[in-house]
């Protein structure tokens, strides 16, 4: 099982180091998706996919930053961007290029998500 989180804090941007870089597009609209205002303590969403998934995550930091390798045990290990973020955003979509969602977040706390109809809240 694959799980692609955004964080409710802006201070920092992670993913596993399983992802590998696509040369494929992957829109942050939201365009085909409905939307709504994501809740204070996190909203979870199982989604039925084919296949892989194509995943483009964008964070604005205040001062530069770069990614590092982060281990903390044996069964986590991911990338990490470290840093006071004033915006981020998350979109997945298939590969055939069906958009499954887009999660934006901003400073202030407001937080964005757009689901497709392959996504149900989790149970």
């Amino acid at each position: 099982m694959t799980e692609i989180g955004v964080p409710l804090r802006t201070e920092a941007l992670r993913y596993s180091v399983r992802c590998r870089p696509s040369k494929a597009r992957v829109s942050l609209t939201t365009s085909g998706l409905p939307g709504a205002v994501a809740g204070q303590n996190g909203d979870n969403y199982d989604c039925v996919v084919p296949g892989r998934i194509l995943v483009r995550i964008r964070s604005v930091f205040y001062a530069p930053t770069w990614l590092r390798r982060w281990r903390p045990t044996r069964y986590i290990d991911v990338l990490v961007a470290r840093g006071r973020s004033k915006e981020g955003a998350l979109a997945i979509r298939t590969e055939s290029g069906k958009p499954v969602a887009v999660a934006t977040v901003h400073e202030s706390g407001r937080a964005r998500l757009f689901v497709g109809p392959s996504c149900g809240p989790s149970a």
